[in-house]
């Protein structure tokens, strides 16, 4: 006879570990800061930087090709520094909002700083993966769902949040610095 598995005590035992407790809320804190200035990118880069489509594309290519770098290379500096390495990145992606309003106006600027917001903003999966296979070896598959629970809930009030506001007033073009300044907000709370 086959016994099935219980998903309730696997999700009770994982909740109840205080290190995945704490990772969880360390998670939490940090997705958002990330996901709206993916959405708020081209607001923010054709009004302020005044970027055209082709333009924009070479942007956003450097972001992509400078993410494919950084999950390369994540590997080496977790193993240097585990805690580290989750912990640099979002100060890092932090200032680079900071320095995106100061000096958003630059195409040169703008580029290089989100070349680096790529590098380090795509691999930081690459180590909250990690971080889940080290704390629960024997839960991998209860702590995957947790991330996953997790990154939905800290979505879902963004989400909420923005379709209210379209649902009351429409569509209309954001102030150039809002989406950095939202960005710059969230990503001192990661």
């Amino acid at each position: 006879m086959i016994k099935a598995a219980v998903p309730h005590a696997v999700g009770v035992a994982t909740l109840a570990d205080i290190e995945a407790i704490e990772g969880a809320a360390a998670l939490q804190a940090r997705l958002p800061a990330r996901l709206p200035c993916n959405g708020g990118l081209r607001p923010f880069l054709e009004p302020v930087a005044g970027v055209d489509v082709s333009t924009l594309s070479l942007i956003l290519l450097t972001l992509g090709l400078a993410g494919f770098v950084g999950t390369a290379v994540i590997g080496r500096f977790l193993k240097l520094g585990f805690y580290g390495t989750l912990t640099i990145i979002p100060v890092v992606m932090a200032a680079i909002a900071v320095m995106l309003i100061a000096g958003g106006a630059s195409v040169i600027a703008t580029t290089a700083l989100l070349g680096i917001w790529g590098l380090v903003a795509t691999a930081a999966p690459v180590g909250w993966w990690t971080w889940i296979a080290r704390t629960l070896p024997q839960d991998a598959k209860a702590g995957g769902g947790l991330m996953v629970a997790v990154a939905q809930l800290s979505i879902a009030p963004g989400s909420t949040t923005g379709g209210l506001l379209f649902d009351g007033s429409g569509y209309r073009p954001l102030s150039p610095s809002v989406p950095a300044c939202f960005c710059s907000a969230r990503s001192w709370f990661s």
